[in-house]
């Protein structure tokens, strides 16, 4: 039995010597270098997360840094608008039984001084502050968000005199609301930003508070009228350049043109009014706040109207990508 196992061992390695035997000398070259460069307990090694030789960590980093990727974001931005600036205007009044303009009837004074000298009080600043808070996806090429959105107008102030007592007033406009916007991306090779073009659409509300100080003998009385529109039509046109500056951060540096409508104006109240009616002896609030007037029979509204608001801003902001 032992002679036959030593047969069969040797029988093995003659057939391994005649494969070797036929194989030319490169070949066998070959297959050794082959061997050689597999270290297989290296490669091994390699693939733990532990090992100093594990590469897919720095690569996956290397790859989002320079990756506008697709996905979910949030984003905030903020910045400054110039626009010219705008007041309340004087309306046709309206029949106040059926809120129905009435084109044929001149304008209502109104008997609260102050009131009535709103009309010429800008509302609208040349310089706003804006911000939003933004939510989005991006496919590829495409983004869509949703905004809300905040602009701050720049306090407008203004003086006068009433006998010998001196009138400060002031009136200062925000507006928010919600914008839908679609953006597209445009890829460039070996640039590393991303320009973008896109449009949006939305509805704003505005709010104004017109304030007054009466001072006389030393005391100052202050009391104010508030006004609103409601939601009004936004519209936006946005270029700009998007540039990876972390792991999954992107900058985003933007110019926007901004068309809001404007519309009636809602009378919302006053505040203090009969006290600095009684500090200045004069009607210069209206408690009623809009003045009413009868014409053949018929109660007429006052009206006013906001203007529109025409903005170029400049925007930079942060999107994170999730």
């Amino acid at each position: 039995m032992l002679i036959s196992k030593n047969k069969a061992m040797f029988k093995s390695v003659g057939v391994c010597l005649a494969v070797l035997t036929i194989l030319s000398p490169a070949q066998a070259s070959d297959m050794t270098s082959e061997t050689t460069i597999l270290p297989e307990t290296q490669y091994e090694v390699s693939l733990l997360k532990e090992s100093s030789l594990y590469p897919s960590v720095n690569l996956r980093k290397e790859v989002r840094l320079g990756c506008y990727c697709s996905g979910a974001y949030f984003s905030l931005n903020g910045g400054y608008a110039w626009a010219d600036a705008g007041q309340l205007t004087k309306g046709n009044p309206v029949v106040a039984a059926t809120d129905v303009s009435a084109a044929s009837q001149s304008v209502i004074t109104n008997s609260g001084l102050f009131n009535e000298y709103i009309a010429q009080i800008p509302n609208s600043s040349g310089q706003q502050i804006i911000g939003a808070a933004v939510t989005g996806y991006k496919f590829d090429n495409l983004r869509v968000e949703v905004s809300g959105e905040y602009r701050q107008h720049n306090i407008l102030t203004g003086a006068t005199t009433l006998g010998s007592a001196s009138v400060n007033y002031s009136a200062q406009s925000q507006q928010y609301g919600a914008l839908i916007s679609a953006f597209y991306d445009v890829d460039i090779p070996d640039i590393p930003v991303q320009p973008y073009i896109g449009l949006g659409a939305g509805l704003l509300l505005s709010n104004t508070q017109y304030s007054v100080d009466y001072t006389a003998g030393g005391t100052t009385t202050s009391a104010s009228v508030n006004f609103s529109n409601g939601m009004s039509f936004a519209g936006a046109v946005m270029a700009g350049v998007a540039i990876n500056i972390a792991d999954n951060f992107t900058l985003d540096l933007g110019y926007r043109f901004t068309n809001i409508l404007g519309g009636r104006a809602t009378y919302e109240g006053q505040t203090n009014g009969a006290a600095i009616n009684a500090a200045s002896g004069v009607n210069l609030v209206n408690i009623s706040g809009m003045e009413t007037a009868t014409r053949n029979s018929v109660d007429y509204q006052e009206t006013l109207d906001y203007a529109d608001i025409i903005a170029h801003e400049v925007r930079a902001g942060i999107r994170y990508r999730f």
